[in-house]
């Protein structure tokens, strides 16, 4: 066997031995700076993962506020295309019909200058 020659009493153990207290110190240490890292780095992923959904919430919103913009634009561009349809357009047969009418017109306007 690998200990044949060597026994060792563990009731015979002196304990009384001086404790080295700077090895403790640095022991503790040690393993303060190894919790303080763990902890720094779940913050720091928890963090990253916070900031990844803070993008995708904003690029939604950005989405939403586009398609609200084009909504926008299109009730407007309805509403326009609706009070040109009510303006009556000046066609070329009602050119030459009121020619006359139109050119007495133009001609007494005070801002035509």
């Amino acid at each position: 066997m690998v200990n044949d020659g060597y026994q060792i009493d563990i009731y015979r153990i002196d304990t009384k031995e001086k404790i080295d207290k700077r090895k403790i110190f640095i022991i503790i240490l040690i393993i303060l700076a190894i919790v303080c890292a763990i902890l720094t780095g779940n913050y720091i992923i928890r963090t990253v993962k916070e900031y990844k959904v803070y993008k995708q919430y904003e690029a939604q919103l950005n989405e939403f506020k586009r398609q609200e913009e084009e909504q926008q634009a299109k009730i407007a561009e309805e509403l326009e295309r609706q009070k040109q349809e009510k303006i009556p357009k000046l066609t070329e047969t009602r050119k030459t019909k009121y020619k006359y009418n139109l050119s007495i017109r133009y001609q007494k306007s005070i801002f035509n200058i």
